[in-house]
């Protein structure tokens, strides 16, 4: 219930972008959509965490797109890293990437 969480006057609000509940689609369940909700019909400032991982350029592309026709302007991208010889790697061509499709 957003508009009980408005009460209490939150700097924003984070959405988990979840896998499983089909993240970028239009089901009301979805984090496109809670975000959306959020942010548009409640006014509370929005974070929606984006996972990058197991994505296409182009998948990364239509979710910013998205994002951005529904209003949502602040995205935590999460790239996920891989591991080289048991050490963890993260890499900064998402974040480039994203930078370069911001208006």
């Amino acid at each position: 219930r957003f508009d009980h969480m408005a009460v209490g006057g939150p700097l924003f609000i984070d959405v988990t972008w979840h896998p499983a509940g089909d993240p970028g689609g239009d089901k009301e369940t979805s984090s496109m959509t809670i975000a959306s909700t959020a942010v548009n019909y409640c006014g509370l400032e929005t974070l929606l965490h984006l996972t990058c991982c197991n994505q296409t350029k182009d998948q990364i592309t239509q979710h910013l797109k998205k994002a951005r026709s529904l209003g949502l302007k602040n995205i935590f991208a999460l790239r996920g890293g891989k591991k080289l010889n048991n050490v963890l790697l993260f890499t900064f061509s998402v974040t480039h990437f994203l930078l370069l499709l911001s208006p």
